[in-house]
């Protein structure tokens, strides 16, 4: 008679079934795991690369920021430096102008200096003239200019009588070259009194002698 066991077979242990490995070689296996192997560490190789292209960048803004800082800097102290040559350019322009007044001021002195020399027969001989005047004569005009080689006079003058005319002819003729008579002419004011109406032009030539003081 046969006999039929309708019951499953039951397996040894408890817990859940393992699947089955039936079908995979051994070289499989170690394939496999090397593969889990490989995708860890390009895993980990992603995070740090991931890290590095972050520390890169933010080393990147750092420098970027710096950089900015630095051309900040630059262009202030260009535009420092551009002031300080303009300044500088500015203080060399008026040296140059107080030096170009010196010089100036040199030469006027030189001028001067050597004008002061020929002023002295002017001013010798107006002195004289003045000084020497007799006291019966009177000056309506008395005109004197100097050239770097003569001192011309030319007087309009009056006296009561013609002595007193040559005497004032002999006075002018010891300061001045030549003295000329332009003309004498008698003449009556309105109380009847006679008086002389003369004039005078004279010339001196000017030496170095006369430049001395």
């Amino acid at each position: 008679m046969i006999k039929i066991n309708l019951l499953k077979e039951e397996k040894k242990g408890r817990g859940i079934s393992l699947p089955s490995v039936k079908g995979f070689s051994k070289e499989d296996l170690i394939q496999e795991g090397a593969i889990k192997v490989l995708l860890v560490i390009f895993a980990i190789a992603l995070v740090a690369e991931l890290g590095y292209i972050f520390t890169l960048k933010r080393e990147s803004s750092s420098l970027e920021a710096e950089k900015n800082r630095l051309v900040q800097d630059r262009n202030l102290w260009r535009a420092k430096a551009q002031r300080f040559l303009n300044e500088r350019r500015d203080i060399e322009a008026k040296i140059n102008r107080v030096k170009a007044r010196i010089e100036y001021l040199e030469k006027s002195k030189d001028v001067i200096l050597t004008m002061r020399k020929y002023y002295l027969p002017f001013n010798s001989s107006l002195e004289y003239v003045y000084t020497n005047t007799p006291s019966t004569v009177w000056l309506s005009s008395f005109v004197q200019d100097q050239s770097f080689s003569n001192l011309n006079l030319s007087i309009n003058f009056s006296a009561y009588d013609i002595n007193t005319i040559d005497e004032f002819f002999v006075l002018i003729n010891k300061e001045y070259s030549l003295p000329l008579i332009k003309s004498i002419e008698r003449k009556l004011n309105k109380y009847g009194i006679t008086y002389y109406v003369s004039s005078i032009k004279s010339r001196k030539g000017i030496s170095p002698e006369n430049l001395r003081e």
